[in-house]
This record gives C-alpha cells, structure tokens and sequence, in this order.
C-alpha cells in the first residue's frame, strides 16, 4: 500500500467514525472517536461484538462508551 492510500483509507474511516458518532448523538470526545475508529477499522474482533451486542440493545451510550474505552484501551491495554 502506498503512503497516499494509507494516508486514504485513514481519512475515510476518520469521516466514518465521526459520522458514526453523530448517528448515535455521542460527542467527538477523543476517548469516543478511538472507540469509534477502531469499531469502523474493524481491526478488533473483540470490540466490534461488543459494540454490536450494544447497538442491538440501543446502545452504546456515554457511560457505555467510557467503559468500553477503559476496557479496550486503558492502561495495561495492547502490553
């Protein structure tokens, strides 16, 4: 892959991920747009089911979102 369309596929899920916050009227918080990157990346097995299981129950919310983003990306996380 080169740089440009690295530097592409970024950029779109960058305006997925936004996007996808809005939908769900979660503010563009950098801990809320890392979960939402990651889930529109869809590098993380493990995050995109829990997330999914969420959306199925009307979710996630904020507090469901700050405890994701403590879940997958806190301290001690990809050590």
């Amino acid at each position: 892959m080169t740089v440009g369309a690295g530097k592409e596929k970024s950029e779109t899920i960058a305006r997925d991920a936004m996007s996808w916050l809005a939908k769900l009227h979660l503010l563009p918080f950098p801990a809320n747009f890392e979960i939402a990157y990651a889930y529109c990346e869809g590098a993380n097995p493990e995050l995109t089911r829990a997330i999914d299981d969420l959306l199925a129950k009307n979710g996630p919310d904020a507090c469901q979102m700050a405890e994701l983003n403590s879940r997958y990306f806190g301290p001690g996380q990809g050590e």
